[in-house]
This record gives structure tokens, sequence and C-alpha cells, in this order.
């Protein structure tokens, strides 16, 4: 019937329509000329496909410039150095890489270097914290999803499985995942295809996966949280990453390596340092491992003056309870013991003008003022 013709050809299922009588020649013609129609529109979709991820990539926030020159500070340590040396027996091969640690020990920076060293390091890096959004919002933002397919869904997504093709892509905690978001990323990890949510159509992509997890997944797969056939899947080439109290070599080369980053990044001249402050860093256990060494150093050059070494009255109460707040001390009398160091540093590097203090900090003068009366660091 016409009705059906017509909703055929606008839902494109029918280029032509050849009405009998029709020779084999006509047959033929019109076979020929849908070939070449369907070429040209799979070139145009391959190209605007192209042109949406090109300029997604620069636009996307989980999308990350590859640095060509990964700093390997802190890997000096016999754990730190297997690492390192599984990173590069994998790099030049295709497979899956699980990496395996505790939170913090620097898992995103050797699924870098896997990309670095890498057949794909020209392509683009691609992270997603599987555990930092909802479930529901994590399948649309790797797979994709097209216009209208859920309430907020304004425009078409490719995905980031789609962004990081010819390259690397990165899911951290994937044990935070579902069952069901399992089974889709398992298709996806086997037939290097992807259905963005609401389309019918796939999209073919050629990635390199790396997952990380914070918990062991082969005990996840036993307590029936996390799928076997994915965990088999990932395990194909595991690298155990050792937490910082088990790598002691990497801790002062970390530390110095945050100094001067640090010095740079906020515009400080702290010389260093001083032995007991040192000692004290590479006897501490870092629950929270290298983002924790980091955070203490941030903390530490803010609370030091220009031009002399950290020594432990700048180290956390953690680290260093004797010349921190008091063992025991409530939270409040904690934080007021870090914004007095605070202030004191900066009262001190303005000659006492609370102005230019506050200019420092980025704080309003009344305020900063009352505050430091308050901690008795300002008379009157």
């Amino acid at each position: 019937p016409a009705a059906r013709l017509l909703r055929l050809f606008n839902a494109d299922r029918i280029f032509r329509s050849v009405e009998p009588p029709f020779s084999a020649g006509d047959l033929r013609e019109a076979v020929m000329a849908a070939c070449a129609e369907h070429g040209v529109r799979t070139e145009q979709q391959r190209a605007g496909l192209a042109l949406e991820r090109a300029l997604l990539r620069h636009t996307h926030p989980a999308v990350r410039k590859s640095a060509a020159a990964t700093s390997a500070v802190g890997w000096e340590s016999p754990a730190g150095k297997r690492a390192l040396d599984l990173v590069r027996i994998a790099a030049p091969h295709p497979v899956a890489v699980l990496l395996q640690g505790e939170t913090g020990v620097g898992k995103e920076v050797l699924a870098r270097m896997l990309h670095d060293q890498g057949a794909n390091r020209s392509g683009p890096f691609v992270a997603q914290d599987c555990g930092a959004i909802a479930e529901s919002l994590l399948e649309s933002e790797l797979f994709g999803h097209v216009k209208g397919a859920f309430t907020g869904a304004w425009t078409d997504h490719p995905g980031l499985f789609v962004l990081a093709d010819s390259g690397t892509i990165f899911l951290d905690e994937i044990e935070n995942t579902s069952t069901h978001f399992q089974t889709r990323l398992l298709r996806v990890i086997e037939t290097g295809q992807v259905r963005p949510v609401g389309a019918s159509q796939v999209r073919s992509v050629r990635v390199r996966l790396v997952a990380a997890s914070n918990r062991d997944l082969a005990a996840e797969v036993k307590a029936g949280r996390f799928r076997a056939d994915l965990f088999y899947r990932l395990n194909s080439f595991t690298i155990e990453v050792a937490p910082l109290r088990e790598r002691r070599e990497d801790i002062l080369p970390l530390a110095h390596h945050f100094l001067r980053h640090f010095n740079e990044a906020l515009g400080r001249s702290v010389a260093g340092f001083d032995a007991e402050a040192a000692d004290l860093l590479v006897r501490a256990d870092w629950p929270g491992n290298v983002r924790e060494l980091r955070n203490a150093v941030e903390r530490a050059i803010l609370l030091s003056l220009p031009g002399n070494a950290i020594t432990p009255a700048e180290l956390p109460a953690a680290i260093a309870p004797e010349a921190g707040a008091p063992a025991g001390s409530s939270l409040r009398e904690q934080l007021e013991s870090l914004e007095r160091g605070i202030l004191k540093s900066a009262l001190e590097r303005a000659n006492g003008v609370i102005r230019r203090a506050a200019r420092d900090l980025g704080a309003d003068p009344v305020t900063l003022a009352r505050r430091a009366r308050k901690l008795g660091l300002l008379r009157g």
C-alpha cells in the first residue's frame, strides 16, 4: 500500500521503487544507484562521527591529554620497579589490564604509562571513575545516548568509548558497578561494538581497556558482587600496586617531587625537609597513600616560612602528633590549630599587614582580622 511505502521511504528503508514492467537492466541500474547512495551516506556518517569525536575530545573533561613523559617518580622501590616492569611488558600488546591496589597508590599513573608506551599512544586517554556517578548515568556516559532516550537527554552523546576510539579508556573503581552494567561492558569488550542508550544501531570502536579496583575482584566474584566472566576477561593481565607503607624507598622522592610542584604552583620557596621531618615522613603508615602524602606536603608548604625547611611542626598531627594538635583533641581544636598556622604564616609573610595577608590568602580583610584576633594572633 502507498501508506506503507511512504513510511519506509521516510525511514530510509527504501531508496527507490521500481514499478513493473521493468527489465533486468532497469533493476540493475536501480540496485547500483542504491549502493552508490548508501556508500555516500555511510562515508558522510563516518566523517560526521569523526568530526564529532574530534570536537568532543577537546571539550569533554574525561578526555585528558597524554603526558608523553609520564612521571616515574615514586617507583624506585622493589615493589615499584616490579609494577613498572609489568607495565613495560603489557604496554605494547592490546590486552586488557587490571590494576589492583588501595586508594591513592598511583593506579592512574600506571594506566597513563600503559597508554604512553603502547601502540595507541597517539590516540586519546579517557578516564572515568565508575564510583563517582550514578549507575544510570554511568551507562549513558560510557556507551552514549541518543536525543530523547531519557529525561534530560537533550542532544546525542557518543559516549566515552567512542571518544576513546584508537586510544585508551581507564575505568577506575570498577568494583562499584552493577552486574547489569558489567554485562554490557563485557559485550563491548568482546565485540568492539557500542550501542548508545535508546539507539538501534551500534558503533564499532578499537579501544585499549585498563580497569582499576580498590578491592580484590576475585573475592568480589566469590561474594556474587562481580561477574566471573568479566573478571576473567579483565584478569588476563593483572598488576598489583603495593601501598606506600610497603614502598618506603619511594616516600622521600615523592615528597620532594610534590615540594617542587607546590613551590611552583603556590609561588612559595620552601627549602626542603629537615632531618626529623624527613624521618617522620618515611616512618608514617600513609593509609591514604600517595594522595595523602601529596596533601600533607601541600599543607606543610602553606604553613612554612619562605626559604625555611619543613619541620615536624608543619606536618599533620597524625604524622607528628607531638608537634601538631594534641592527640585526642577534638575536630574543632584540630581545625583551629590548622587555621592558626595558616594565618600566622600569612601574617609573617605580610609583616603583620592585614590587607596584604588577606590578599595573599584571597580572604576578606575584616574577616581575616576577626579570625586572627579570636585565635590569639592579634591584639585589640
